[in-house]
């Protein structure tokens, strides 16, 4: 069956959701000076927000690039209220398209099994989205989920590598900006947003080429 590149973008729950799960933020004990505690406890809050949109219990899903030999498809949250397109539609249209029919595809990602795939399925039981049967193979994920990060360690499980840097080393395109600036870009700047996801897409895509984990589909390529 025709194998699916994939990359997810992520950004932070609602104020309001991120506010109930806040953790409780300390300075230290002997700490007397008022104006120094509260901003050790700010700058405490703020690295934890920062960091909200990488779990799935304070993030959220924005955004799914995929690319097959039929091109390239970018399925996005869009709050317009004439065309609404919610984080559940995201996921369960990409559940479809990842399983018809009750069949996995070979889904490629990088970092996908420690990551996207974990995050999707999480966010699934949150939005009550039927996850298709088969994502785990007992204690390990579906061995069609194939990670373009286990595929570079080559076995060496101590080594790792980012998507950007694994890319100069290949000779395959560069990123054209920083993840964690997509959930803002995508309020403020859609058509750029989506570019960000269709350029990691293609990335994605020509680094599995570069390893031999499928073959080149150069209509599909950004």
């Amino acid at each position: 069956m025709d194998p699916l590149v994939f990359d997810i973008e992520t950004g932070p729950e609602a104020d309001e959701v991120l506010r109930s799960m806040e953790p409780e933020f300390t300075a230290p004990a002997n700490w007397k000076d008022p104006a120094k505690i509260a901003d050790k406890i700010e700058e405490q809050r703020d690295a934890w927000r920062a960091k909200s949109a990488l779990c799935a219990t304070t993030g959220k899903v924005l955004a799914i690039g995929i690319s097959d030999s039929d091109g390239v498809k970018l399925l996005f949250v869009n709050e317009d209220p004439d065309d609404l397109y919610t984080e559940r539609d995201v996921i369960s249209e990409f559940w479809q398209i990842a399983c018809p029919n009750g069949k996995w595809r070979h889904l490629i990602g990088f970092n996908s099994n420690r990551f996207d795939i974990p995050f999707l399925v999480r966010r699934s039981y949150k939005l009550r989205i039927k996850v298709p049967y088969g994502v785990t193979n007992g204690r390990y994920l579906n061995p069609r989920f194939i990670d373009l990060m286990d595929s570079w360690k080559v076995g060496d499980y101590q080594a790792s590598i980012s998507l950007d840097r694994l890319a100069a080393h290949l000779g395959c395109r560069r990123k054209n900006g920083d993840g964690a600036m997509f959930a803002e870009l995508l309020e403020t700047n859609q058509e750029e947003a989506l570019d960000y996801l269709r350029n990691d897409v293609a990335m994605t895509q020509e680094i599995a080429v570069a390893l031999g984990v499928i073959q080149p589909i150069e209509e599909v390529l950004y």
